[in-house]
């Protein structure tokens, strides 16, 4: 009995400690950095595939017995004891393109998923600066990240023009597209603009000191172009030399308003060819390229509209009689810094003020003192002048041109001082109101037609110094009935010319000093036809 209890518990124990030791098989998962993966028992790990974790930036690489990596298992492997399966991971490349738009191209670069991203090359693009990396095509976010994503990156590149810029200026005309490159590269041709009424003459670099600019590589720095425009209609005529134009009004005379552009055909307009603007009677303006250097004569006769003009700097010569019978001119403008002109309470000046040029038209005032340093009066000077009732010649002047005074309409007494030595002919012509004549003591001859048409003027005293008096001197002085002749005849007889006195009253009386001098004129050549009219000074 003792022998079967021990063996029936030998038995017991046998099957308690073999029962126990059949316990349920677990794995479980370690995914090193990827998703969490659920343990699973044995059964599960037989009936299917084993589910494979995730992790950014890497690749699943297989599981394995040891954190070493060194057994790889699968779904089929046999397994009869719990364990832990180990993932492996191998890390993604991932691409860097680079959009350069415009610039260098630059090769894609290849990087690990989070490696630290180490300088990126710059592109070159000429005539531009590189401002940067960005990571949107709008060019709105830029790129800075510091390790590589864990995905592609396409990087685009900003720039900033810093090259050369031609912009253009087409005052008043059509605009005209900027142009750029670099210095050294060739530039493409502009597109003209157009202006209703003008002509396109060209661009010029400086509206100061105009040049006509011609077309080429870009230059080493940035520009701007200015249109140099010319009133339609103007005719152009080379000159001499062949290498500039001279300009007159063509076909544009009944306008208002005039432009003489800088250039013609490539060459520039330095010269109003002589009367060029005459009769143009309904311009008011007139604007003269800084090119000009000559206004011919009789320029802008019978302008009658004409106001106001100006002079550019580098005129130097001003053609007589430019602005005769240009009623309307009231203003001369030139500049302070002028080299040939100068202008001193609105008369116009040669630079030394030597000379008075002229004294515009319509200019206010009725009187006038001529300024000391003058020595000449020009031809026209106070031609047709409306204003002025009396002129007082000053001390300095010597020499009257022709023409100086003449249809200066309101004019009533002009004084010749002692220091004027020449008056040339026409000087007081058609002098409408000049009804009182001093000469002095410098003036040796009256010349011809010094007072003709002076209607006004009824009496003159003949200085002792006059010598001769010349063709026509007092021609058509309608109301002219003295005539007083100083000199004595034993020093010499005043020498006579035809018409010199034609045209006057038929009571004209030409009064001598004595008997003896009017019987020596009465036989005198062109004296003796006016025997009847002379008379001794009572």
């Amino acid at each position: 009995m003792r022998k079967l209890s021990l063996l029936m518990l030998s038995m017991i124990g046998f099957i308690v400690f073999f029962g126990c030791s059949e316990e349920a098989i677990t794995i479980s998962f370690d995914t090193n950095g990827g998703t969490p993966i659920d343990s699973i028992d044995i059964e599960t790990w037989l009936s299917g595939e084993l589910q494979i974790p995730q992790r950014e930036g890497y690749s699943f690489d297989g599981w394995f017995l040891e954190s070493e990596y060194h057994r790889e298992v699968t779904a089929k492997t046999d397994i009869d004891t719990s364990l832990i399966l180990y993932a492996k991971w191998v890390v993604n490349q991932y691409t860097i393109s680079y959009e350069t738009n415009g610039g260098n191209e630059i090769t894609s670069s290849t990087h690990d998923f989070g490696a630290l991203i180490s300088t990126i090359s710059e592109p070159f693009q000429p005539g531009f600066q590189f401002l940067g990396w960005f990571i949107d095509v709008e060019l709105s976010t830029s790129f800075s990240i510091s390790t590589m994503p864990a995905h592609d990156l396409t990087l685009y590149a900003k720039w900033m023009f810093d090259g050369i810029t031609v912009t253009f200026d087409s005052r008043g005309g059509t605009p005209v597209s900027a142009l750029s490159g670099i210095a050294g590269m060739t530039m493409d041709l502009p597109l003209d603009p157009t202006r209703e009424g003008y002509v396109f003459s060209g661009w010029m670099l400086d509206l100061d000191d105009p040049e006509f600019y011609i077309f080429g590589d870009y230059p080493d720095h940035s520009i701007t172009l200015y249109a140099d425009w010319g009133t339609e209609g103007l005719l152009y005529e080379l000159i001499e030399d062949l290498q500039t134009y001279q300009v007159s009004v063509g076909t544009a005379n009944e306008l208002s308003s005039i432009t003489i552009p800088h250039f013609h055909l490539g060459k520039h307009v330095t010269h109003i060819e002589d009367g060029g603007f005459a009769d143009a009677e309904y311009m008011n303006t007139i604007v003269l390229p800084k090119t000009l250097i000559s206004i011919g004569r009789i320029a802008f006769l019978n302008t009658n509209s004409l106001s106001s003009i100006t002079l550019p700097d580098h005129l130097e010569t001003l053609g007589a009689s430019a602005f005769r019978h240009c009623h309307s001119l009231s203003e001369i403008i030139v500049s302070a810094d002028h080299l040939h002109f100068a202008i001193i309470d609105g008369v116009l000046f040669t630079k030394d003020l030597s000379t008075l040029i002229r004294y515009p038209q319509a200019k206010t005032g009725s009187s006038y003192t001529v300024p000391n340093h003058v020595l000449t009066i020009d031809e026209d000077a106070f031609s047709s002048v409306s204003q002025l009732i009396s002129i007082d010649l000053g001390v300095g002047v010597t020499t009257i041109k022709t023409h100086a005074f003449y249809q200066i309409n309101n004019l009533t007494s002009i004084v010749i001082p002692d220091q004027v030595t020449t008056i040339e002919l026409y000087a007081f012509r058609d002098a409408y109101s000049l009804s009182s004549v001093t000469l002095g003591s410098g003036l040796t001859e009256i010349s011809s037609y010094m007072f003709n048409g002076c209607v006004s003027l009824t009496e003159i005293i003949i200085p002792y110094q006059i010598t001769r008096i010349n063709y026509g001197a007092f021609y058509d002085c309608t109301n002219l009935r003295r005539i007083y002749i100083t000199r004595n005849f034993l020093d010499g007889l005043i020498a006579g010319a035809l018409f010199m006195f034609t045209n006057t009253p038929s009571d004209l009386s030409i009064f001598f000093v004595n008997q003896s001098t009017l019987d020596a004129y009465k036989v005198a050549t062109y004296w003796s036809s006016y025997q009847s009219k002379m008379k001794v000074v009572s």
